[in-house]
């Protein structure tokens, strides 16, 4: 379950990165949503507006970490050294 703190810090990255695009019929595509549902975001909507699974695609998209997620560490491993070398 989406919690409605994640959907607000994923509606946040929504908005924050909507100047980057000409229009929001592109960036709506880019999120892979409707127009009017990306409206309805950039206008403080979160319930009801996308299923769960749809957010979640749209935080790993954005990079928005929604969770207790853990971060990678690198294993200097004999490949890793080779192919950084």
């Amino acid at each position: 379950m989406i919690t409605t703190e994640i959907k607000n810090k994923i509606a946040s990255a929504i908005r924050e990165r909507s100047a980057m695009y000409p229009s929001s019929a592109k960036y709506a595509m880019k999120l892979g949503i409707n127009k009017s549902i990306l409206s309805r975001i950039m206008n403080g909507e979160t319930e009801r507006v996308l299923d769960n699974a749809r957010w979640v695609s749209i935080a790993r998209l954005l990079d928005v970490a929604i969770g207790g997620q853990t971060t990678w560490m690198r294993a200097e491993t004999p490949v890793y050294v080779y192919v950084t070398e």
